[in-house]
């Protein structure tokens, strides 16, 4: 780009309601992140975001952004889209990628690939940001385990999956991934060039967990001399929360005043396997005869966060699926709180095992337990990993530095 000229940008992104966008922004939205640090940070890009659409609004405008909702999950309507893209004569489309998102469903999840190409026939400058990459050798085991009521579908889904992964690596001018995992298997078994791809990683909100005088009251009144284990984000069978439910017993062993929370709200296109997914759970805890240890905040979080994580001494985070960037370990990051979850390539970048929290080599319920049991037996080294953990990110993934990052690859397109 010219140094000095405007940079129109027109992305396609997940965006919350005007109503729940600060809740988004406490729960580390990649999305309000970026626009919020984009907005600050640089005033000569122009944005505006295709969102999804909502009966309650159709157009608004977030600081200096046009937030325009003309994207239907349920509808074929690319030729709006497409008007609006010449409308607006963007210099670069920006497509955020993500493994579930509401960008269609049924036959409408072929959307998003008809819009990266009729930008490709129209050659105009495509970035996408890849969120998440499935390993091709673990694709079919992934869609049984995410659909385990539909397994007939399972295979057409890894299919398609396939196909779609190879697509954009082909079809984008450039490729933003957050994680060394991502970028490793986008290369190797996708085929992607590394030319293409920039690794930005996902960002930290800053000064999240200075939390006020009236949230300290309200966690110490929530801790009682109880130990809180927490599970946050969306409700979904590829994140393994009943390992952490079955691996409560063993805990209870060793600290009967122990209570896990399980927070969070249903997983966008899968709403259906998120429900039927949380009756499992609820069963699960009364066969284990946990029930009174186990609580459900199942609902869209805000305020509520800064408490919750405030009064929670570890973050289980269980992915059966444990692949690409997670907003929700930046989050324990903020506020200085150490992860137990699977290993991956993913993860390892993000956690360091044994000094900011622990990765699991495999995904079992008394290995789980016994890694909780080391942090509650040993509060310093909790608290220890916590504080490591906040260093390890504070400087490399604040969302300035994730926009300066962004901004950079719109200045070389």
């Amino acid at each position: 780009m010219p140094e000095g000229s405007t940079i129109k940008v027109c992305m396609l992104a997940p965006f919350p309601l005007k109503n729940s966008i600060e809740q988004h922004r406490l729960g580390n939205s990649y999305s309000v992140g970026l626009v919020d640090a984009l907005v600050e940070e640089y005033k000569d890009v122009e944005l505006t975001i295709f969102a999804n659409r909502y009966k309650e609004e159709k157009k608004q405008k977030y600081r200096n952004v046009t937030i325009n909702r003309i994207w239907y999950r349920g509808k074929l309507n690319l030729f709006t889209v497409f008007k609006e893209i010449i409308r607006l004569k963007p210099d670069i489309m920006h497509i955020q990628y993500v493994l579930g998102a509401k960008y269609g469903k049924g036959l409408y999840l072929l959307n998003p690939y008809l819009l990266m190409l009729f930008l490709r026939i129209a050659r105009y400058p495509l970035l996408i940001t890849i969120h998440d990459v499935i390993p091709s050798n673990d694709l079919s085991n992934t869609f049984k385990k995410m659909f385990k009521k539909h397994q007939q579908i399972s295979f057409v889904y890894s299919l398609g999956y396939r196909f779609a992964t190879m697509f954009m690596g082909k079809i984008a001018s450039k490729i933003i991934m957050l994680d060394q995992g991502t970028k490793k298997w986008a290369i190797e078994q996708y085929g992607y060039s590394k030319n293409k791809i920039i690794l930005i990683p996902h960002g930290m909100a800053k000064d999240v967990g200075n939390i006020t005088i009236k949230q300290k009251e309200e966690i110490i009144k929530i801790l009682e001399n109880w130990n809180y284990l927490l599970f946050f984000g969306k409700i979904h069978p590829r994140k393994g929360i009943e390992y952490a439910i079955k691996a409560l017993p063993y805990v209870l062993k060793k600290h009967p005043k122990t209570k896990l929370m399980i927070a969070g709200n249903y997983s966008g296109s899968w709403e259906e396997e998120s429900k039927s997914y949380l009756s499992s759970l609820k069963k699960l805890t009364k066969s284990l005869d946990v029930e009174s240890h186990v609580f459900f905040e199942i609902k869209f979080l805000g305020e509520e966060i800064p408490i919750i994580f405030g009064a929670t001494n570890i973050i289980v985070l269980p992915y059966v699926v444990p692949y690409g960037a997670s907003g929700v370990i930046k989050l324990a990051a903020s506020y200085k709180k150490p992860v137990i979850a699977p290993y991956s390539i993913s993860r390892e970048g993000e956690i360091t095992d044994g000094i900011s929290g622990y990765l699991l080599p495999s995904l079992d319920e008394k290995l789980l337990a016994h890694k909780i049991n080391n942090l509650l037996d040993d509060k310093s080294l909790s608290l220890a990993m916590g504080e490591r953990f906040y260093e390890e990110n504070r400087t490399t993934s604040v969302w300035n530095k994730v926009a300066k990052e962004t901004y950079e690859c719109y200045k070389i397109m």
